[in-house]
Order: structure tokens, then C-alpha cells, then sequence
């Protein structure tokens, strides 16, 4: 449904056709997303290693990213309710979100025992 709403502009389930390019190129963009975001990220969990003060700067980026994600829920979930609800979405972003702290704690432990006084 996204990406028919992303490529033709589809305004609801009505218009939607589930076709091949439409998933393949959906699912580029996604990749691409994915790794772009991923560098970043990366980059800047490899500049906390160093300075542990951007650990309180990538919280910060992560909880507006929150609020952003829970903005455009609440806004695609206006055309989109006929197929998916807004708790499809929260939940994902809700098992992202755990991933990610999972992934942090076993990758990067001393960073998690830093953060009480990443802001000093």
C-alpha cells in the first residue's frame, strides 16, 4: 500500500494494485534507507566510543525519530485504516525500537554503562 501510495499516489485501499515493481521498488527504497540510516548511525556510535557525550546526542536523535515515526502513523493511518491499523505500526516500531537496544547492549555494553552521565 505504501508504495503505491510512494510511486502512483494512491489516496486509498481502493487504488492499490499489489504488482512487481511496485514491490521491488518499495523494497529498494527500503534497502537503501536501511543502510544510509545504518552508516550513520554506526558513524556515529563509533564517534561515541570516543566522546562519550554524543551518546546523549544519539538518545535525543532517536526520541524525535520516535515522535516523528508516531506523527506519520497517525497521519498514514488516516487512508490506510481499511487494511492496517495504527497498532500494526506502533508495534513495529515498538520491536524496532527493542532490537536496536539489544543490539546495543551486546555490541556496545560500555556505552549502556556510560550513559547515566553521557550529558555531563
Amino acid at each position: 500500500m505504501l508504495g503505491n501510495a510512494h510511486f502512483h499516489g494512491a489516496r486509498g485501499a481502493s487504488e492499490v494494485a499489489i504488482t512487481t515493481p511496485v514491490v521491488l521498488g518499495y523494497t529498494a527504497m527500503h534497502l537503501a534507507g536501511f543502510v544510509l540510516f545504518g552508516l550513520a548511525v554506526s558513524g556515529l556510535f563509533a564517534l561515541a566510543e570516543r566522546e562519550k557525550r554524543v551518546l546523549a546526542l544519539i538518545f535525543m536523535l532517536g526520541c524525535c525519530l520516535a515522535v516523528v515515526f508516531v506523527a506519520m502513523v497517525c497521519g498514514l493511518s488516516q487512508w490506510v485504516r481499511d487494511a492496517v491499523t495504527p497498532w500494526v505500526f506502533l508495534s513495529g516500531h515498538a520491536l524496532g525500537g527493542a532490537a536496536v537496544v539489544g543490539a546495543l547492549g551486546y555490541f556496545h555494553r560500555r556505552l549502556l554503562r556510560e550513559f547515566p552521565t553521557a550529558a555531563e
